[in-house]
């Protein structure tokens, strides 16, 4: 048991330490776009999936409600917060617009949207990155493997978990 955990934990190393070579920079520069749109009445918009979607509104409560006790608010909401709105979306048009109609009907280019999923394939994912693009709204997601995106974290780790933890780390960048 202990070297098959160990095995584990070495793994993960391995991920987690791919995903640190290859994402510092392009995590500084989103950290600078996120307070270059604090500063334009822009926000962080999120959406996400399963497992994605308690981690992003996490990061939506550090943002808006943590950092004000280092003397700055950063503008963050996430599109699956609201059940109501998700359900009538869902409900009355399609599960694939549940975060494009929101971003159709809210975004703005002065906003990023961060789409979170491990493995970027979910339409409703996808969906919001067009509709994204068609506001000009720019797109910055913490996935997998990197797609149609202006910059993205992605931790190119086949192993959901071990994607799921690096970005993590990089909701706090």
């Amino acid at each position: 048991m202990k070297v098959k955990i160990s095995h584990k934990l070495h793994n993960h190393q391995k991920d987690i330490q791919h995903f640190a070579d290859n994402n510092i920079d392009t995590g500084i520069r989103i950290s600078g776009l996120i307070l270059e749109i604090s500063e334009k009445s822009g926000e962080l918009v999120v959406c996400d999936n399963g497992g994605s979607m308690p981690d992003c509104r996490h990061i939506v409560g550090e943002l808006v409600g943590k950092y004000w006790k280092v003397g700055r608010l950063l503008p963050a909401v996430s599109l699956s917060i609201n059940p109501a709105l998700t359900r009538c979306i869902v409900n009355d048009f399609w599960f694939n617009n549940t975060f494009s109609g929101q971003i159709e009907a809210l975004g703005s280019e002065q906003d990023i949207l961060r789409p979170c999923s491990t493995r970027g394939r979910f339409s409703n994912i996808l969906s919001a990155g067009e509709a994204a693009k068609r506001k000009g709204v720019r797109k910055t997601p913490l996935r997998a493997k990197e797609k149609n995106c202006d910059m993205c974290v992605c931790t190119h780790s086949g192993k959901t978990n071990h994607s799921q933890e690096a970005h993590e780390l990089a909701y706090h960048f």
